[in-house]
């Protein structure tokens, strides 16, 4: 029986869980089954790890958080993680000068605003994706590996996957798995299971284009991140304002709005890079010369609108389990409960 969310588990303690995609959701689960004592292997498609909490670095040493600009916490179990991650440097609180000023902003570059008090933004250090790197180092991570299904048989549950060295094959079987990656991409690899696909259709995710710019020498602007109310550009940040970042150079990564972003999705990069640009000084309110790096980054599947309602589905008896930032909202601090809320579920917690 398919089931969403907090249900009683309805198969024996896992021995081994193949965990797909190394974003917060993933990896929080697979630590979690590990230091129960689970046997895990995580798959990722990509070489790096933490998803959209990502950086992009050049060949010439600069570096641009192209993802998720920032984190916050609400609930204790995440507050608990970025105090460790501060502990160890991996996690500094970011208090920018925001232009316009405004009380409170839903995390990332395109949330709205609400009257409450600021809660504490934090990112990464040196880079976002340092943030999540002290969870991926004692697992074992498969990069690379893009899996394509899964399998759940009478013998285990497998996967399908093509991988740059022996081509498309079968991996497992393990005794259950976690998919941790964005809706859409969860329901090409499990809808072919009951109510899956279903389900998964009631998300609803937007994309967003993203421009890496860089101008030689340090440039005062008069605030270090932006909010336009209206025009195609959601937010733009200086990336030195950031705290264990280089001064060296004047590095900006500007977020495209979800409505535009959608509506420009197919186009090339060279275009959104021109449009972009073009209407960047008008955001940011001085004229600026012409960039020494400019770069664009499309995430198709960059922050929720509709989310499930639920931390996780529950498929195939309970050894499926399909999870992310999507299932309870656009916050990387949702992906970390559903990956928390699929590890308790396979370990009986």
């Amino acid at each position: 029986m398919e089931t969403i969310g907090h249900h009683p588990v309805s198969h024996p303690r896992p021995c081994s869980v193949a965990v797909v995609g190394a974003g917060p959701a993933g990896l929080v689960a697979a630590r979690r089954l590990e230091a129960a004592g689970v046997e895990v292997v995580v798959f990722e498609k990509s070489r790096g790890i933490g998803g959209r909490v990502a950086t992009r670095r050049t060949s010439d040493g600069l570096a641009f958080d192209h993802g998720a600009q920032y984190v916050t916490a609400r609930g204790t179990s995440f507050a608990r993680f970025l105090l460790d991650a501060q502990s160890a440097g991996l996690a500094i609180r970011w208090d920018p000068v925001v232009d316009p000023p405004r009380a409170r902003f839903a995390e990332g570059s395109t949330g709205g605003a609400s009257t409450a008090e600021p809660p504490g933004w934090f990112v990464g250090s040196p880079g976002m994706s340092s943030l999540f790197r002290s969870l991926a180092s004692p697992l074992t991570v498969r990069h690379e590996v893009t899996v394509t299904m899964v399998d759940p048989t009478d013998r285990g549950v497998w996967l399908v996957a093509d991988g740059p060295e022996r081509g498309r094959r079968r991996i497992g079987a393990f005794d259950a798995a976690v998919i941790a990656i964005p809706a859409p991409q969860a329901s090409a690899i499990a809808g072919h299971l009951p109510t899956v696909a279903e389900t998964l259709a009631s998300v609803v995710t937007t994309p967003c284009w993203a421009l890496m710019i860089a101008f030689g020498g340090s440039r005062n602007l008069p605030a270090e991140v932006f909010r336009p109310a209206d025009g195609p550009i959601a937010w733009v940040a200086r990336d030195a304002s950031k705290p264990g970042r280089s001064n060296d150079s004047t590095t900006l990564v500007v977020h495209a709005t979800p409505e535009w972003s959608r509506d420009h999705l197919d186009d090339a990069p060279d275009a959104v890079t021109a449009y972009l640009l073009t209407a960047l000084a008008s955001v940011v309110g001085t004229t600026l010369s012409a960039p020494t790096l400019v770069a664009a980054h499309r995430w198709r599947y960059a922050q929720t609108t509709v989310p499930l309602g639920a931390p996780f589905i529950a498929a195939a008896d309970g050894r499926v389990l399909i999870g992310g930032d999507w299932t309870t909202g656009a916050r990387v601090e949702a992906a970390w409960d559903s990956g928390e809320a699929m590890a308790n579920h396979l370990l009986g917690a």
